[in-house]
């Protein structure tokens, strides 16, 4: 259970790092490339639907909408780290 805190603060600082300064080299912490593909997919998918229960007030998707579409199948922890990846 503390190794998921720990992942969590991680991919949350990341996410955070990546936004405030996108000079920083964080590739290192980039997910495999099987993970971000599904994640770029279904990203995509998620934008060109346009249903707006998927989108923050800022315009950004929800990491549920990414969740739920992705079945469940990869952790919040890891959609956040991917996102990094995708901004």
């Amino acid at each position: 259970k503390a190794n998921r805190f720990v992942w969590n603060a991680i991919s949350s600082m990341t996410l955070i790092i990546c936004v405030k300064y996108p000079e920083t080299d964080i590739s290192s912490f980039k997910p495999a490339d099987a993970l971000m593909k599904g994640l770029q997919d279904t990203h995509d998918k998620l934008i060109a639907e346009n249903n707006r229960e998927n989108f923050q007030q800022n315009g950004s998707l929800t990491l549920r909408a990414l969740f739920d579409a992705m079945g469940g199948k990869v952790s919040y922890e890891d959609i956040k780290l991917g996102m990094a990846f995708l901004l």
